[in-house]
């Protein structure tokens, strides 16, 4: 028999990709560098669930300088109590799939612990929350992270196991919530908190969401409104911002700053512009 007509196993996560990557391997379905992927992605949406207590203003705490002005208290971030509740399709596009991210990692541990005959979750996710700190929902996210890592060997190298679907469901649950990640680099718009501690300019690194909604420096304590921040920062906020926030802070149209960018006026990187450059735009052409 001819060689060609041998069937050669390849890694499915690295078929799955885009571009498609033809990984040939000496047994199994999965390469190491992709497993070695999968754990740590797994391992990320238990960090970043962590990381967005620190999102959240200490309670009883006031570390804003300044006055205290009634109705002045920090908005307090809903999402970031239980980010593990944030919602994602297990098929994509198809909203009437939707559950939070915890539902779909549990559905994983129940299918894998059947699947191996273990002992069935309900009890063993009981068992594991006594020795949680944290909310409910974040002791039990933790848990869950805790068994599907245990078990990444076995995820790897069963060919029975749906390894694409999981690894999916994975690497978006991690996209989700890497926003609660300061050093993200997701579409946002970043500037240093003009705010005054002591005398001083904070200059604490701090992500402003894009629908306008106000955000929490951690270090000085200042809450601020994308609109007001700029207002203040001036011409010194370097940042970045996608079209619709910079169009909404200069009362810019579009095609002006496309054609700002398109002739150098305004750096662009990516889908970002320039939050400074366009102040400064704007600026001139007012003065004009």
């Amino acid at each position: 028999m001819s060689d060609l007509n041998t069937w050669q196993p390849v890694c499915i996560l690295c078929a799955a990709r885009n571009p498609a990557r033809d990984t040939v391997l000496e047994s199994g379905h999965c390469c190491s560098s992709c497993a070695r992927w999968l754990q740590q992605a797994i391992l990320d949406v238990s960090v970043y669930a962590l990381s967005a207590a620190a999102w959240i203003p200490p309670k009883g705490s006031s570390r804003s300088s300044g006055v205290a002005v009634f109705g002045s208290k920090p908005p307090l971030n809903l999402d970031a109590i239980d980010p593990e509740c944030a919602l994602m399709e297990l098929n994509t596009g198809d909203p009437s799939s939707a559950v939070t991210i915890l539902e779909a990692l549990e559905m994983w541990e129940r299918s894998i612990r059947e699947d191996r005959g273990f002992g069935s979750y309900g009890p063993a996710s009981a068992m594991r929350l006594g020795s949680q700190v944290g909310t409910i929902t974040a002791a039990t996210l933790s848990g869950v992270v805790g068994f599907l890592v245990s078990q990444i060997e076995w995820i790897t190298t069963e060919t029975e196991f749906g390894l694409e679907e999981f690894a999916d469901h994975i690497r978006r649950a991690a996209n989700i919530l890497r926003r609660w990640d300061e050093n993200s680099t997701q579409v946002g718009t970043r500037i240093n908190c003009p705010g005054l501690v002591e005398d001083k300019t904070c200059n604490a690194p701090i992500r402003i969401s894009t629908e306008g909604e106000p955000v929490l420096c951690r270090k000085c304590g200042h809450s601020w409104t994308i609109d007001w921040l700029i207002a203040v920062a001036g011409a010194d906020a370097d940042g970045w911002a996608d079209i619709e926030a910079v169009c909404r802070l200069s009362g810019t149209s579009e095609r002006t700053v496309r054609r700002w960018a398109s002739k150098g006026i305004v750096r662009k990187r990516g889908l970002l512009y320039n939050v400074r450059d366009i102040s400064q735009a704007t600026t001139r052409e007012v003065s004009a």
